[in-house]
C-alpha cells in the first residue's frame, strides 16, 4: 500500500506527517491546546495562579515547538479569562542567532575558538539574554498609545517607586538598542519614575 492509498483507505484529506516542525504543521496549529498534549504538559504549565519558570529540553523533533505552542495558546486564554492576573509568557528557545552572538562577543574578547567561547557561558548571560528578549515588548505595552498603554502606565504609578524605578532601569538597559535613548525620557515620564522632574 503506498501512501496516498494509505491516507485515502483512512479518509485523510491531507498528510499529518508532512510538516518537520510544529510552527509550519497545518494540523498541528488545527488542533486545540486541550485535545490533545504532551503527557508532562499540565508538569510543564504549572499553576497560571502562580506562574513560574519552566525549562524544557529536548532532542530535534520531540515536542519541544509542540509544546511551547499549546503552552502559549493556554496562556492566551487564560489571560483572556484573567485580565488582571496575566501571565507573563516569555519563550526562549531560539538560541542559536544569540548564542553567535555571544560567541562573536567571547572571541573578540580573546576566546580561541567557539568551544572556548561557550565555555565562558554562564546563567548570567541566558538572564540577560531573556530580559533582553521579553523587556522591549514589555516597554512597547507601558508606552503603548490609547487607552490601553495609559492603564498600563497608570498601573505602574499605582506601585511603589522601587518597582517604577527598577522598570526604567530595566528599559535602559535591556530594550532594543537601536530605539532605547529615545524612550528612556518617555518612559520615566509616563510611569513617573523616581527621578523623574
Amino acid at each position: 500500500m503506498n501512501v496516498s492509498r494509505f491516507f485515502e483507505h483512512w479518509g485523510l484529506s491531507e498528510n499529518p506527517f508532512a510538516a518537520e516542525e510544529a510552527r509550519h504543521d497545518a494540523v498541528f496549529a488545527r488542533l486545540d491546546a486541550g485535545a490533545a498534549t504532551h503527557p508532562d504538559f499540565e508538569k510543564v504549565l504549572g499553576d497560571l495562579e502562580r506562574p513560574a519558570s519552566s525549562i524544557v529540553f529536548g532532542e530535534k523533533g520531540s515536542g519541544k515547538t509542540a509544546l511551547r505552542l499549546q503552552i502559549e495558546q493556554r496562556v492566551g486564554a487564560w489571560n483572556a479569562a484573567h485580565p488582571d492576573r496575566r501571565a507573563l509568557l516569555i519563550a526562549y528557545d531560539d538560541l542559536n542567532p544569540w548564542l553567535d552572538r555571544f560567541v562573536a562577543r567571547m572571541r573578540a574578547e580573546g576566546a580561541k575558538n567557539t568551544d572556548e567561547a561557550l565555555g565562558r557561558l554562564r546563567l548570567s548571560d541566558h538572564m540577560d539574554a531573556i530580559l533582553a528578549l521579553a523587556t522591549p515588548g514589555l516597554v512597547d505595552r507601558a508606552l503603548a498609545p490609547g487607552s490601553e498603554g495609559r492603564q498600563r502606565a497608570r498601573a505602574l504609578r499605582a506601585g511603589p517607586p522601587e518597582t517604577r524605578a527598577g522598570f526604567a532601569l530595566l528599559q535602559a538597559c535591556y530594550d532594543d538598542p537601536d530605539r532605547a535613548p529615545a524612550r528612556t525620557a518617555r518612559l520615566v515620564r509616563r510611569i513617573k519614575a523616581p527621578g523623574d522632574r
